[in-house]
């Protein structure tokens, strides 16, 4: 189990700072510098660098990436959504498919869209919401990676592997040409779930658990993918750092009161997946996509270049854009079995040292095995446990398990480099090591932002784009009419006019004068949620041929209203989520209540 960390008077603080100083390795107990002088020298030192790797972006705006225009798109309807009145959280964008909407929001994590529609209004541009959410993310991401190092090294070290992990290759693949804008911002929340594991094996309390609640949460909101592979990891970490049952059961507490937090969102997902085409996901042959077994085909290709030619020759039965991509992971990983290696091998030969250090070395120990393994699941090795595991084919992409590589491959640098600093006879051969993995990992980051691809025609508000296949409604003929206007409204049969009082977004409402009886179409593509009112009475909806929201009006003059509710799921989501908040803030009361 891990120590807790036992805490000095205030007078022996200069004598922590030189045994610091002296260890690299050592604990600091005292924290009091860290949210003082330490804190700023920090956020300066990762606003700097967050303002160096963007400095592309600030010129030319954001990176045309795989999935640049699709975010865009999103970030833009979410916004537009956000502001209908009495709409807190947008589960249907009514702006998509050609006006016909889409319950995307239903599926895909909201707070990346939060922070993008809150940079969107204040800027009136998405392209620049895109720019300042990921430049927050990536400032963000280096201030938690160095709050989970820093209670294990000192604070140049837990400086330096923040610092690797923001100019880390995957890490900023995912920005400058994969444009995948929550995948960006889950590495915001992976070390401080990581931290708050740590912290609840070490001192089990209240607190503890509510932070590791909290972060869990956050992760849970920002990205699916990454948040399943981060929860499959981590029993093997959580038994690594502890084994005693009061830790465990308390780490267990804290990420199951995270998963109630994110019931609103999760329960829907879970119960209502039916009603897209969510198994669109795996059209795609995952086998495919494994990084590491076209190495020498990923060391011959000019590094990220954006120039199909080079892929064409290449790609079998992959799609030339989907291969492209499929190599630039390759190259982003290029550096990491060098990492893994290494750090193994000083592990090794330290290993007295890590005996007389037990926290220290089972945190150590347990980020190596995580890096080691997650970098194995994303390799072609793995396969025989993905074929054993079914769940794993909804990542559809095996390079997603780099983001909790990158976090591992940035924590192990900074232990070889505590390692390096410390050694007597080998010092200046761990650390020719160490500079050869940073500087592969460092060309690879440099080549990427230098070839990064900007088209400014990926950000166009008119473009009239079909949902992803996997939030496309089931009743949906998937036929988006781009070349034409729809009208809010068709009538089927029989005779009726209608007045068009509010004819977009989740709240719609008509005034129909029907001659005789009616069939009428509104052009919102139907799904469950949908309550059609006529004078103020629920009456019967289904789909019409086209997917749309059909219902009958009898004789004569009507108001009707169309409006996307709740259903059971989604309800019941809201209650766990609300009850668990206020557990959450009843705890915190007792917790201030105790302290005080």
């Amino acid at each position: 189990m891990i120590e807790p960390t036992s805490h000095k008077p205030q007078g022996s603080a200069v004598r922590e700072s030189a045994d610091e100083s002296a260890d690299p390795l050592k604990l600091s107990p005292s924290r009091a510098p860290f949210y003082k002088r330490e804190g700023f020298v920090v956020a300066v030192f990762t606003f700097l660098l967050t303002t160096i790797v963007f400095i592309p972006i600030l010129k030319n705006g954001f990176p045309s990436g795989v999935d640049s225009d699709r975010h865009f798109q999103w970030i833009t309807q979410f916004s537009e959504a956000l502001k209908e009145p009495g709409v807190w959280y947008p589960r249907w964008l009514g702006s998509a498919n050609n006006q016909l909407g889409s319950p995307v929001m239903l599926y895909y994590p909201p707070l990346s869209f939060y922070v993008a529609a809150l940079f969107e209004r204040l800027t009136g541009d998405a392209q620049k919401a895109l720019v300042w959410s990921c430049f927050a993310a990536l400032m963000l991401s280096g201030l938690t990676l160095y709050r989970l190092s820093r209670e294990f090294f000192s604070p140049p070290l837990s400086l330096f592997a923040a610092a690797l992990y923001m100019l880390a290759p995957y890490h900023l693949l995912d920005l400058y040409h994969g444009g995948a804008v929550p995948e960006f911002w889950s590495f915001v929340w992976l070390p401080l779930v990581l931290h708050a594991v740590q912290q609840v094996a070490v001192k089990p309390n209240r607190k503890t658990i509510l932070y590791l609640a909290i972060s869990y949460t956050l992760l849970l909101l920002t990205h699916i993918p990454i948040s399943f592979v981060l929860s499959l990891v981590l029993p093997i970490y959580i038994l690594l750092l502890t084994r005693r049952f009061t830790a465990l059961w308390k780490i267990a507490a804290g990420l199951v009161l995270g998963l109630s937090l994110s019931a609103f969102f999760l329960l829907p997902v879970v119960f209502e997946r039916e009603a897209v085409r969510m198994n669109a996901l795996l059209r795609l042959e995952y086998d495919q996509y494994f990084v590491l077994q076209r190495t020498r085909l990923a060391r011959k290709i000019p590094l990220f270049t954006d120039d199909l030619a080079y892929y064409e020759g290449h790609a079998g039965d992959l799609k030339a854009p989907s291969f492209r991509y499929l190599i630039k992971n390759e190259q982003a990983a290029l550096g990491l079995p060098l990492l893994v290696v290494i750090g193994a091998l000083l592990l090794f030969v330290n290993r007295k040292y890590w005996r007389e250090h037990l926290a220290q070395k089972r945190f150590v120990i347990a980020i190596w095995i995580i890096t080691a393994l997650t970098l194995l699941m994303a390799s072609k090795s793995s396969l025989f446990i993905w074929k054993g595991f079914s769940l794993l084919t909804f990542l559809q992409f095996p390079w997603r398990w780099l983001a909790l590589t990158t976090v591992g491959g940035s924590l192990v640098s900074a232990a070889v480099l505590a390692m390096s600093l410390r050694a007597k006879r080998w010092r200046i051969l761990y650390a020719s090591l160490l500079a050869l993995v940073v500087f592969v990992n460092l060309t690879l980051s440099f080549f990427l932002v230098l070839r990064a691809p900007f088209e400014d025609g990926d950000f166009n508000t008119t473009l009239k784009r079909r949902e992803a296949p996997e939030y496309r409604t089931i009743w949906w003929d998937s036929q988006l009419h781009e070349d034409e206007e729809l009208p809010p409204y068709q009538i089927k049969s029989g005779e009726a006019e209608v007045q068009v009082s509010d004819g977009a977004g989740s709240h719609q409402t008509y005034v129909m004068t029907a001659r005789s009886a009616s069939v009428v179409d509104i052009n919102a593509l139907y799904f469950p949620g949908w309550a059609v009112r006529v004078d103020g009475r629920p009456t019967a909806i289904a789909p019409s041929a086209e997917g749309y929201i059909e219902f009958n009006v009898e004789i004569g003059e009507h108001r009707v209203t169309a409006d996307f509710e709740d259903t059971r799921p989604r309800l019941v989501g809201k209650i766990i989520s609300i009850l668990s908040l206020l557990l959450v803030a009843v705890w915190s009361f007792f917790a201030y209540r105790k302290k005080a």
